[in-house]
């Protein structure tokens, strides 16, 4: 290499947070850092995560009787067999409503499925029941347009019932299938379907959250969150449940608050923007958080749509000590003044054949700072760090997109 030449080379310092629980108790949230830069002259080479049911398969398995019992096959009362698919199905028309009699049919272990079409119009839902043959057993699913199963039954007795009543299809004008599926045995059943106004529901939906930046154990923090009632009906009085996690997915392992924020009835199309006080848990480990919050969590109130009352934020708050905390003033990263960049393309040079301590803080809202050394050719660069708590770090030497050590 030429003497004239200079290698750049990126000091990253990393606040690493593990994702396990048993792990974050170990952890300090904050920790002021000292580090030490020495060059000296050396030879050196740079080393240059349709939402359809996954049913019959593997557990599932078809299992007819291996005969043909359907000789001469009239499903729905058409001449030949319904289709084993949604393009192939056989309509049912719109609004249908056959009663106790219902549509007959017949599946067999040459016909394991029959798909049927049915259209419905605005503000009403359909009832479907199957009566099963005997020493058999079928099972009934609700598709959407889309192909996403919205409902199911999949029980042994002889009857089997699904309704659009409650899914994302309730109430909705459109088109949807209904899928007759053996599991075991073979014979004729019975498609009944009822057709029904749907009655006027609420559907309580959370739309923002505003997390507290940090908090202490036991302390008590404000977490603003807006509701919407989004359908054609006044809601009961609910409740929000706040859960706080180390991911943006709720698991058992996270830590649900005790306590619930009780709402009042709220009205059709309306929103309410509501600031909680709420108290963390004594016990709770240093490191970050996000809320999970679950509007009418315990589904005690009836609602359209039961599948959106979940709402993760998208920052975190930190519980422990904060950089913030330790410099009201502002931070003074290696005497930038500032905060040291957080990314390797703003990095600051702090010169060439450095030698020199610089002190800083990170956190686990703050988790790195990133500093820039050049370093001329045929010399090294030494690093040692010092934390004033023990936490769990990472010191990163990179030359451009080289992880060099």
């Amino acid at each position: 290499m030429q003497n004239a030449r200079r290698t750049a080379l990126i000091l990253t310092l990393l606040f690493f947070f593990a994702p396990m629980v048993p792990m974050v108790s170990a952890l300090d949230e904050q920790g002021i850092m000292e580090i030490e830069v020495t060059e000296e002259r050396i030879e050196m080479d740079l080393i240059k995560q349709p939402n359809q049911l996954l049913f019959k398969e593997p557990h599932h398995p078809s299992a007819t009787g291996g005969r043909a019992a359907c000789v001469t096959q009239s499903d729905a009362g058409t001449p030949g067999d319904a289709g084993s698919d949604a393009n192939t199905s056989r309509s049912l028309g719109t609004n249908p409503n056959s009663g106790q009699t219902g549509d007959q049919g017949c599946m067999d272990s040459t016909d394991t499925e029959d798909w049927y079409e049915v259209t419905i119009t605005a503000g009403k839902d359909v009832d479907v029941e199957l009566t099963v043959p005997s020493n058999a057993d079928f099972d009934l699913y609700l598709i959407d347009s889309s192909g996403a199963y919205v409902d199911s039954s999949e029980s042994v007795t002889a009857l089997e019932k699904v309704s659009t009543s409650g899914t994302s299809i309730s109430g909705n004008a459109g088109n949807f299938f209904i899928e007759v599926f053996v599991y075991s045995g073979d014979g004729q059943y019975s498609l009944r379907t009822w057709t029904n106004d749907t009655p006027p529901q609420p559907d309580l939906t959370l739309t923002s959250i505003n997390e507290p930046a940090s908090g202490q154990p036991g302390a008590t923090v404000n977490v603003e969150y807006v509701v919407e009632n989004i359908y054609n009906a006044t809601s009961d009085p609910f409740e929000v449940q706040f859960v706080l996690s180390t991911d943006q997915t709720y698991s058992i392992t996270d830590d649900l608050i005790d306590t619930s924020e009780s709402e009042a009835a709220l009205n059709e199309n309306t929103s309410r923007t509501t600031t909680a006080q709420v108290v963390l848990p004594s016990n709770l480990a240093n490191g970050t958080y996000y809320w999970l919050l679950f509007v009418d969590g315990y589904d005690n109130v009836t609602e359209n749509n039961e599948s959106n009352n979940f709402l993760a934020s998208t920052g975190v708050m930190l519980v422990g000590e904060s950089c913030e905390d330790l410099h009201p003033n502002g931070q003074d990263d290696a005497g930038l003044g500032s905060d040291a960049a957080s990314e390797q393309s703003n990095a600051t040079s702090m010169g060439s054949n450095v030698t020199a301590s610089y002190t800083g803080c990170i956190d686990g809202i703050d988790e790195n700072d990133v500093l820039a050394f050049d370093v001329p050719a045929d010399h090294s660069i030494d690093v040692t760090l010092t934390l004033d708590q023990a936490v769990t770090t990472f010191i990163d030497l990179t030359y451009g997109a080289v992880d060099v050590d």
